[in-house]
């Protein structure tokens, strides 16, 4: 909601790793900072194994949310989809990766991904005050454990931020 976005400042390692963009070459992408979401629900609900390009910070407000990470060398064992829109998302159903009942799938859905198992990642649980980084291209599903489930992220590219300093020192020189 506009009204309240004064509410989530822009923590300082997103405010810090981003140059001030150069006249001629920023985008209105980079001028306008990074890009904030809000993710709200009740438990369990679940982001589907996925990977951004860009950096994320992940700040966890209210309740508290599971997070398990893959670095992208695992890419082949998450089986992503092969439908360049969906090259981010992976094929693997949500089922895999929740606790509970919900965890079981019959062994035939299971033959259908055999390295999976192999696919080493990290796990953590947020709660209420907790920030998690995400690096660009680690895949990552999150999983809301309380009611409600509050948290913001914080999505931006250190790219523009390079090719602003890179074209500055070139116009300098």
């Amino acid at each position: 909601v506009a009204s309240r976005a004064g509410d989530v400042r822009e923590p300082e390692l997103v405010a810090l790793s981003q140059s001030a963009p150069s006249s001629s070459s920023s985008s209105a992408a980079a001028a306008a900072g990074p890009r904030v979401n809000c993710w709200f629900g009740p438990a369990g609900t679940v982001t589907p194994l996925h990977q951004d390009p860009t950096h994320n910070l992940l700040y966890q407000l209210v309740g508290r949310k599971r997070v398990r990470l893959y670095h992208p060398r695992e890419s082949e064992r998450l089986y992503p989809h092969q439908e360049p829109l969906l090259r981010n998302a992976s094929r693997l159903p949500v089922e895999l990766f929740q606790q509970g009942e919900e965890a079981c799938l019959p062994p035939q859905q299971l033959e259908h991904f055999p390295r999976f198992a192999e696919a080493r990642y990290l796990e953590c649980e947020l709660r209420a005050g907790d920030a998690l980084y995400i690096p660009p291209l680690h895949w990552h599903f999150v999983e809301a454990l309380s009611q409600p489930s509050l948290s913001v992220s914080f999505w931006w590219s250190l790219r523009q931020a390079r090719r602003s300093s890179t074209t500055q020192t070139q116009m300098n020189s």
